[in-house]
C-alpha cells in the first residue's frame, strides 16, 4: 500500500467528521509499579461545538495517592473557526513549531528533512481483513533525528514552557537515557482511524545514580 496515498485518504475521510466518539487511556510505570492511569471518555461534534467527557485519573507518587473521577458536558461556540484562527496566529507569532525546535528562515530545510525523515521511517502494511496499519518506531530513524527527538523530550526548558516542568509525570519521565518509542496507527478498510497506539520505554538514572525502568503507553479508540 502506497503510504502517502494511504495518509491523503485517511486525513481526506477524518477530516469530515461530524461526530467523534473514543476513549483514551494512558499509564506509567516505573520499575513495573503504575505511578498513574489516566482514562477518558469523550464524544465531541466538531460543527456545534458540543463536548462530553468522562475522566478518571490515578496517582501514586512519592508516598501520595490520588484518586480523582469527573464529568463535563459544554459547548464551545464557533470552535472550529476560533481554533482554526487562534492557531495560525500562534505559528505566525513564534518562530518555534510544536517540537520547540527554531526554525528562521535560512533553517526551513531542517523542518523539512525532519518531516521527511518521519514519513521515510512510516511503515504502511495492508492486512488480511482489507485493514491497514501504520507503523513508526524511534530505532529505524536516522541517528540525528533520534538524537534531536530524545534531546527534546528530555528539555527542562520545553517542560518550563509548557508549564509542566513540576508535573510528576515529566519529572518522574525527565533525563530518560535509550529511549524507544513505537507508534501504530490501525486503519480500517474505509479509511477511518480506529486505534492509535503510543509506546515509549527508557531508563531514568535517580540523583543517587541508580537506574529505574520507565515506560508509558497511550491508547486511543475511536467508534464509528
Amino acid at each position: 500500500m502506497n503510504k502517502i496515498k494511504l495518509l491523503y485518504d485517511v486525513i481526506t475521510k477524518m477530516k469530515n467528521k461530524e461526530v467523534i466518539n473514543g476513549t483514551i487511556t494512558a499509564e506509567g510505570k516505573k520499575d513495573n509499579l503504575n505511578i498513574f492511569s489516566f482514562e477518558n471518555e469523550f464524544e465531541k461534534n466538531t460543527l456545534t461545538g458540543h463536548i462530553k467527557t468522562k475522566i478518571s485519573t490515578e496517582m501514586d507518587y512519592e508516598g501520595k495517592r490520588i484518586k480523582h473521577e469527573s464529568s463535563t458536558d459544554f459547548n464551545m461556540p464557533d470552535c472550529h473557526g476560533n481554533m482554526h484562527h487562534r492557531f495560525i496566529k500562534h505559528h505566525h507569532n513564534h518562530d518555534e513549531d510544536h517540537t520547540g525546535m527554531k526554525f528562521g528562515p535560512k533553517d526551513g530545510l531542517n523542518r523539512i528533512a525532519f518531516a521527511l525523515s518521519i514519513l521515510n521511517a512510516l511503515k504502511a502494511d495492508e492486512l488480511e481483513d482489507k485493514s491497514y496499519m501504520l507503523s513508526l518506531s524511534l530505532n529505524e530513524m536516522p541517528e540525528d533525528i533520534k538524537q534531536a527527538i530524545h534531546e527534546k523530550m528530555n528539555s527542562e526548558k520545553s517542560s518550563e514552557k509548557h508549564g509542566l516542568h513540576d508535573h510528576f509525570f515529566m519529572k518522574e519521565f525527565h533525563s530518560m537515557n535509550s529511549l524507544n518509542i513505537d507508534l501504530n496507527i490501525y486503519i480500517n478498510k474505509d479509511f477511518e482511524i480506529e486505534k492509535i497506539m503510543f509506546n515509549a520505554k527508557g531508563e531514568q538514572r535517580d540523583e543517587l545514580s541508580v537506574e529505574h525502568e520507565m515506560s508509558t503507553k497511550v491508547d486511543l479508540s475511536l467508534t464509528w
